[in-house]
């Protein structure tokens, strides 16, 4: 196969400032409802563990067309299309001749990626593109969680999709450290000589770094009593989370702003209902609120957001508590709580079983049935 390198296709998209006309070889195109013509669309490489090289550019036709044409294949790898500050995942796993993503662009589209998402109803001509943007469609949906995405990263049988399935959803986070090293495995064997998978590499060695130190630092550990939390809940009666002693216990810290935890709540939802008559229970402390912002206009303020995302999220266990001091909350302070979601699995006697478990519900079914 012949590649293109990058210090080559850069020097290319800075002289011409478009693409190639070269209908025989390789395309890289898309059309998008409602894109407005002249839009300036640029196509990027992602490293693993730098910033994307910018490839291309070109722009918009008054169909919502655009096309990025090379004279040979590009290289296996996985390529952005960055269109605003948003950007189309791309990735190229095999030689091939075209690939075409059809999807929508948001009529209000800006900066608020969260809102104004670019989506991607189908993709020609790449298997590996077309099963990510599923996966990322179903994620935003919210069909699926972290736990099926995990499993999709693992049985995915090319190495370059379970990587960017991985570094794409899971990003920093030193929890999937394992993960990492399973798809940093497959693509050393797949493609050893590919640049990404050496850049890749050295992401894998720095988040496991990361990780070794943050476990290192953590104040709550494996077998240790968990500290007592008392707090009062919306309606201001005081929860104290050792009077659940003789439960096995998740004590869960989020807030109504986290969209992670959000998120992750429909699955916590569905794991209380399948054991709660087993002994099971969720004491949920919230991070909402801010310190600096300690009027009582804005406390009520955060505790409505608050409620209004326990009933939106069906929260229905009791236990709801909040000092609605944001992250100055001391119970977070206390369990050393610096990115939400994060979970702690407490035994009936009171002892921590697990600190922020992967595969929560294998962890809740090993401590309900020792």
């Amino acid at each position: 196969m012949k590649y293109f390198t990058t210090t080559v296709l850069s020097f290319i998209a800075v002289f011409l400032g478009i693409a190639c006309n070269n209908a025989s070889g390789f395309r890289i195109e898309g059309t998008l409802d409602n894109l407005p013509k002249g839009k300036e669309v640029r196509l990027l490489e992602f490293h693993a563990n730098s910033l994307p090289t910018m490839l291309l550019k070109t722009t918009s036709d008054a169909k919502g067309h655009f096309r990025f044409e090379f004279e040979a294949p590009l290289r296996p790898g996985i390529y952005l299309i960055q269109i605003d500050r948003q950007q189309i995942p791309v990735i190229l796993t095999e030689e091939l001749s075209k690939v075409h993503l059809r999807g929508n662009y948001p009529v209000a589209s800006g900066t608020n990626m969260a809102r104004n998402n670019i989506t991607i109803h189908s993709v020609e001509g790449s298997a590996a593109t077309e099963q990510f943007h599923q996966l990322l469609t179903d994620f935003i949906a919210k069909r699926i969680g972290a736990t099926e995405i995990e499993k999709k990263a693992k049985e995915s049988k090319n190495a370059l999709l379970s990587a960017a399935i991985t570094q794409l959803f899971f990003g920093r986070s030193t929890d999937y450290v394992d993960l990492f090293e399973d798809a940093l495995e497959r693509l050393q064997a797949q493609y050893p000589d590919l640049p990404f998978t050496k850049e890749f590499a050295n992401y894998t060695a720095s988040l496991k770094a990361q990780a070794e130190k943050k476990k290192a630092m953590e104040r709550i550990k494996v077998g240790m009593p968990a500290p007592d939390i008392a707090l009062p809940s919306p309606d201001g009666t005081i929860y104290r989370l050792s009077d659940l002693k003789g439960k096995v216990v998740l004590l869960d810290f989020w807030a109504s702003w986290c969209r992670p935890c959000r998120r992750k709540n429909p699955e916590i939802v569905r794991l209380y209902h399948k054991y709660k008559d087993k002994g099971f229970t969720v004491f949920s402390v919230s991070l909402d609120g801010n310190r600096r912002a300690n009027t009582p206009q804005a406390k009520a303020q955060a505790r409505r957001r608050w409620i209004t995302a326990i009933k939106e999220d069906k929260l229905v266990w009791p236990y709801h508590v909040s000092d609605l001091q944001g992250w100055a909350s001391e119970p977070a302070k206390v369990y050393g709580v610096s990115s939400i979601p994060r979970a702690f699995l407490i035994d009936r006697e009171g002892k921590i079983a697990a600190v922020n478990p992967r595969d929560l519900e294998k962890a809740i079914q090993n401590v309900l049935n020792p």
